[in-house]
């Protein structure tokens, strides 16, 4: 059912309460005035009936011509109808009729009441006179006899109903007027009312720019301004509420941990977006969905459960395994409401792959160091001891002997070296010395640097470079790039083999150096951590050609802190090619 509107109701309502007025007025109007007329006249009739009651001098037999006499000329000073009836009910005179022939008038209303001894008065229609007449009759008293007036109540009537026609008329003047005033009176409580509703609307879309002016009654103006007061302050409390609610979600879009906030069924409720690589799914699809569709980790699912269970903070470190171990620190706390009951969980995944990766490197590279170390120490340690025990008397002993400490001891200056070279770029990272130099010029100073060496392992090298070229380097640190490259190249490219250092721009935006040779090669699965400190991929070979194992980790730290990188291209038994890409700068 469809309801009505404002207007219509509020209309329905005046109208319903005019025409209540109205009638109800209307109905007592008339009322009061019928009985104000009637009672007149009646009150009159009734005086001048007692007045001609005692006018009239009883026969002693009763005879009906002095009555007649007595009414007709009451009648030529009244004007009214008199009938003078005995007590049995026969009437002796009448001013209107022959009271020969008119009949017993025992039996009428009036003339009972009369004999009862009371006053009678009745309207009704007369057939001798064909009009509406009022009846009056007085008890008989000492008279003897009844005596009844009446009065035609035609012209009173017909003055009683234009009376009504004025009223009614009056009365739809007025029901009009009223009609008027409650349209006029409904528009502006509807006007009023969808003021107010249109300015909810718009406070429910979050726009508080609008007012409600502050006219109409009183009421209507406090509530008005109560409105725009209640306004004012949803905007304070919503900007408030929004600020924070934003400042927090900056908070949660800016952290690199992943935070989730669960119900009590594990159901995601709110994600940042930095959950999207641990859940790989995106922040809008986990939402609604429960932690154990995006995360099969028994571990941690139990963690978060118990945590839960157990109403207690719960923090562990834990791997969740995608081909490669992820390892998070995770840490989940219970959420406790106002009302002292506990309502989801809060728990924040800290990715700490980065930290385990480093403590195995520190742990590699200890190890590493200590084995690197072990062996020339050991060596150095026992042709020492062999010497104190006698053996430094028996001179090609001692010149044997002193001949591997030499190459021992220069193999640990030479580790040494290496890491404080490793060390000394790590420290600095991208603040490194740098100035406009021509490649051609680093790449000849490093090709002299090898002569000897390649012409000894029967190694041709060419160096191919714009002599123009200049770049904006630390050149003494990619010297000692392109060198190590050289070096290794020379060491493992075997006997009669052809290196070509190469030097070029790319795209205008940036320097390749690359160091190619024809060895040997290297196997796809040995390249993932070919730059690894100490990593070596035949040790005993290495250790033989005299090799650190720092070389290509020197190598990548130099391309890093110049904001370049190094790549490698290998093909078992084509040789291979390390490249080196630096960003160029204009001068």
């Amino acid at each position: 059912m469809k309801k009505l509107s404002v207007f219509s109701y509020t209309l329905l309502i005046l109208l319903s309460i005019a025409i209540l007025s109205i009638g109800t007025i209307s109905i007592f109007s008339i009322k009061t005035l019928s009985d104000f007329i009637y009672n007149e006249v009646g009150t009159s009739l009734k005086e001048e009936t007692r007045l001609i009651r005692n006018l009239i001098d009883v026969n002693s037999d009763n005879s009906p011509e002095p009555y007649q006499e007595i009414t007709e000329r009451i009648f030529e000073d009244l004007n009214i109808r008199l009938t003078i009836i005995a007590l049995d009910g026969s009437v002796l005179a009448d001013t209107h009729e022959n009271y020969r022939i008119m009949d017993n008038h025992s039996t009428r209303p009036e003339v009972l009441d009369a004999m009862n001894g009371e006053v009678g008065e009745y309207i009704r229609y007369s057939n001798t006179l064909s009009r509406h007449m009022l009846y009056i009759t007085l008890p008989p008293g000492d008279k003897n006899l009844i005596v009844r007036t009446a009065i035609s109540i035609d012209h009173i009537r017909d003055k009683f109903v234009k009376t009504l026609s004025d009223i009614a008329v009056f009365s739809v003047i007025i029901f009009i007027i009223t009609v008027l005033l409650s349209i006029l009176s409904a528009n502006t409580f509807t006007s009023t009312i969808l003021s107010i509703k249109n300015i909810t609307t718009f406070y429910a879309k979050g726009d508080f720019s609008r007012k409600l002016s502050d006219s109409g009654p009183q009421e209507v103006s406090q509530l008005k301004k109560s409105i725009n007061t209640m306004g004012d302050q949803l905007k304070t409390i919503i900007e408030k509420e929004s600020f924070q609610k934003n400042e927090l979600q900056a908070m949660l879009n800016s952290m690199e941990d992943a935070v989730l906030l669960l119900d009590n069924q594990l159901i995601i409720k709110e994600i940042n977006p930095a959950s999207e690589s641990l859940l790989q799914s995106r922040v809008e699809i986990c939402k609604g969905h429960s932690i154990k569709d995006f995360l099969d980790n028994d571990p941690i699912i139990r963690m978060i459960e118990d945590s839960l269970a157990l109403k207690m903070v719960q923090e562990k470190t834990l791997a969740v395994n995608r081909g490669l171990d992820q390892y998070y620190q995770i840490h989940s706390t219970p959420l406790k409401t106002s009302e002292n009951e506990y309502d989801g969980i809060l728990t924040v995944f800290h990715d700490v792959t980065r930290v385990k990766q480093l403590e195995n490197m520190r742990k590699d590279f200890v190890a590493n160091v200590s084995h690197e170390l072990k062996t020339p120490v050991t060596l150095i340690s026992g042709f020492v001891e062999t010497l104190m025990d006698g053996a430094i008397n028996d001179k090609e002993r001692v010149e044997q002997f002193l001949h591997v400490i030499s190459r021992h001891s220069k193999r640990i200056s030479n580790i040494i070296d290496d890491l404080l070279i490793l060390s000394n770029i790590e420290d600095k990272g991208t603040d490194i010395c740098k100035e406009e130099v021509i490649l051609y010029d680093i790449l000849f100073s490093a090709y002299t640097s090898v002569l000897t060496e390649s012409e000894k392992s029967k190694i041709s090298i060419d160096v191919v470079c714009d002599e123009s070229l200049t770049i904006h380097v630390s050149p003494t640190l990619i010297e000692q790039a392109v060198l190590n490259l050289v070096i290794n190249a020379i060491k493992y490219a075997g006997e009669g083999s052809h290196v070509v250092i190469k030097g070029k721009k790319e795209n205008n935006n940036s320097v390749i150096i690359e160091v190619t040779d024809n060895g040997v090669g290297m196997e796809k699965e040995q390249l993932e951590r070919i730059f690894e400190r100490f990593y070596r991929i035949n040790r005993q070979q290495s250790k033989n050609k005299g090799g650190t194992g720092l070389g290509l980790s020197i190598v990548k730290h130099i391309a890093l802190a110049h904001k370049g990188n190094v790549t490698v291209e290998t093909e078992p038994g084509r040789g291979t090619t390390f490249r080196i890409t630096l960003p160029f700068q204009k001068s």
